[in-house]
């Protein structure tokens, strides 16, 4: 029983985000930081969040993180008593010149 559907997060509301049992952004470089941030306050506190990211050069990329950690510390959790994130994962993957990055968290 799995519904997908997709947000246009610059006009999502909360009400958009309930139910939702998972959030994926495979491309985070390609999104405003606020845009993400905005997604992650609305989302239920037992939302899964998967964030990809990576380190590549391209004019396109306007929010690339240098590191998973850097992915990781970049946004605010609301969540998590730090007001950073708690990840359930994160971790990079090398790609030769540049690097992918994945962070998994609630």
């Amino acid at each position: 029983n799995i519904e997908f559907k997709t947000l246009a997060l610059q006009n999502a509301n909360e009400n958009d985000y309930e139910g939702i049992s998972a959030i994926f952004c495979t491309s985070v470089e390609h999104i405003p930081h606020n845009i993400i941030q905005d997604m992650i306050n609305k989302k239920d506190k037992d939302c899964w969040v998967v964030l990809q990211s990576t380190n590549m050069p391209h004019k396109t990329h306007i929010n690339p993180h240098s590191t998973y950690k850097d992915l990781e510390k970049s946004f605010r959790w609301p969540n998590d008593d730090n007001m950073f994130w708690s990840p359930d994962f994160a971790n990079s993957q090398s790609n030769g010149e540049w690097n992918r990055h994945m962070v998994i968290a609630r």
